[in-house]
């Protein structure tokens, strides 16, 4: 399964908006909140933010993988990601340099986020 970065950018815009402090957000929620992905991309994009230490989520494993219960906490990375890409002019930009690129891993994805808005700040 391939990692949608706009995926990525939603689950995180929506995971800081709608976790309570100290409660948790049950991943029934997050594919009420994100109905154009699938509960199979969501369940992905989930695992693979916890794996880059975006996420804290609980998670089970089951017959074929894993079942995401739900989203814990957006961890401090998770926080500092968020805000290389939230503003969506900033992210259109990133997102267009990443296709001329032909890369669009989670390290790209910061590394040019970051010369993005160091090039905003300079204009």
């Amino acid at each position: 399964m391939r990692l949608n970065p706009d995926c990525m950018r939603d689950v995180l815009l929506v995971v800081e908006e709608h976790l309570p402090l100290n409660d948790s957000l049950p991943m029934t929620d997050l594919i009420s909140l994100l109905p154009n992905y699938s509960e199979d991309e969501l369940t992905y994009t989930c695992l693979k933010l916890k794996e880059g230490g975006f996420l804290k989520i609980f998670d089970f494993p089951v017959n074929r993988g894993f079942i995401v219960n739900e989203i814990q906490q957006l961890t401090y990375e998770g926080h500092q990601f968020l805000e290389n890409i939230r503003n969506q002019s900033t992210w259109e930009t990133v997102k267009q340099k990443l296709s001329f690129l032909g890369s669009s891993s989670v390290q790209a994805i910061m590394s040019v986020a970051s010369q993005v808005i160091i090039e905003k700040l300079k204009s």
